[in-house]
């Protein structure tokens, strides 16, 4: 089965259903409204809890704490979900590098990664959060969760887009590398004091809106 990009403009971001690699029929690819219905934002927390659960990351991190910490400051900014029959199976979010969000990120960019970069920060999002249910997954569920989350930053004025995601036995970087994402030539180091985490280094990915 082809993984294709779709355009998906801003106005209409909502992939045509596709027949599904898993028992499931098809899903729809949209973005989350804001303020979003609390039973959207417990499927979308949930979500997250299931992927980062499991290998390589061995996450644990409890309803409230997703809902308050990554999915509800998102909202404002772009959190796109892949929904199958009324259940949400997959989720992405972003946000400028120029918000108050992820504050670690963009020091971290700015002070031990800028000499690597031909862009500024401000000109950038960062893919913060990509999952997907793994019953769903082998369908190009995330690959058009990360074209979606692309075409609204393309939308949006900005002209890059960063990520960043485990050394060793990430599901995302062939995402990532499908949609156009390049390696940036360096790794990052983050201790288990930063991260609920058993991969503690992470490497960083890039793309253009010419790339």
């Amino acid at each position: 089965m082809s993984d294709s990009l779709p355009n998906l403009s801003q106005s209409d971001n909502t992939a045509k259903p596709r027949l599904l690699a898993t028992s499931v029929a098809s899903y729809t690819i949209s973005r989350c409204p804001s303020p979003c219905e609390d039973h959207r934002v417990r499927q979308i927390a949930l979500v997250y809890q299931e992927a980062f659960r499991g290998p390589p990351y061995f996450e644990y991190y409890d309803e409230a704490y997703v809902i308050d910490e990554i999915v509800v400051p998102h909202l404002p900014f772009y959190t796109g979900m892949a929904e199958v029959a009324g259940e949400i199976v997959g989720m992405v979010c972003a946000h400028p590098l120029s918000a108050d969000l992820n504050a670690d990120i963009r020091d971290y960019l700015l002070t031990q990664a800028q000499e690597h970069l031909s862009f500024s920060l401000d000109q950038a999002v960062y893919l913060s959060e990509l999952a997907v249910l793994s019953k769903c997954r082998g369908a190009g569920i995330g690959t058009q969760l990360t074209q979606a989350c692309l075409n609204w930053a393309w939308d949006s004025g900005y002209l890059w887009c960063v990520t960043r995601t485990a050394e060793h036995g990430s599901n995302s970087v062939r995402i990532f590398l499908r949609a156009g994402f390049q390696h940036l030539p360096f790794v990052q180091n983050v201790t288990s004091s930063e991260v609920k985490s058993s991969s503690e280094r992470r490497i960083w990915l890039c793309r253009g809106t010419q790339q």
